[in-house]
């Protein structure tokens, strides 16, 4: 649509994900070998196949930005909002599976203000949005699990870790936070 109506774009971006990339133990680069483990993540990485191929002999700078775990700041929602209804809904003993896992979490505010920092540079191609500091989903479990004052179990499962490179998103200046999710609750 934008070559077709020869719209006079100087910068577009396109909101893509971490789930492009498969698991690792390491910090994930933009280079990282792209292999989507979900449906959402093949989707968008054909999203970002395309716009690549339609924008790249063009005048317009584009940007796909891979945004890691979002937290929303407001309402509590993702990932977050179904861990706290399951320990606040359970007797004071809540036993919880698949939460053997790192992730990136950035909150809603961040991202927004990271699109923003990419804006203003007018960064053209591909860059990870995230903290880029690991965060255990046990651990977040266990927080809201102690000011419940509830036990709580695990069921062991594999360890997945999905935590990005920023070295890209720092040289813009990014200063990435640490995200206190006891506020959230």
């Amino acid at each position: 649509m934008i070559i077709k109506h020869k719209l006079n774009l100087k910068w577009f971006f396109y909101s893509s994900t971490s789930h492009v990339y498969s698991y690792s133990t390491k910090k994930i680069k933009e280079n990282y070998q792209l292999k989507p483990i979900t449906k959402y993540g093949k989707t968008k990485l054909m999203a970002e196949n395309l716009i690549t191929k339609k924008l790249n002999n063009t005048k317009i700078k584009f940007c796909i930005g891979r945004i890691f775990s979002i937290i929303d700041n407001k309402n509590k929602e993702f990932f977050l909002k179904g861990l706290i209804n399951k320990i606040q809904n359970n007797n004071k003993i809540v036993k919880l599976d698949n939460l053997n896992h790192y992730r990136d979490f950035i909150s809603t505010d961040q991202v927004s203000k990271a699109i923003l920092l990419l804006w203003s540079k007018k960064h053209h191609g591909i860059i990870n949005i995230a903290n880029g500091k690991k965060t255990n989903l046990k651990t977040i479990a266990q927080v809201f699990a102690k000011k419940c004052k509830k036990k709580i179990f695990f069921n062991k499962n594999k360890q997945t870790s999905m935590i990005a490179n920023i070295n890209k998103l720092k040289k813009y200046g990014w200063k990435n936070n640490n995200l206190n999710f006891i506020n959230y609750f």
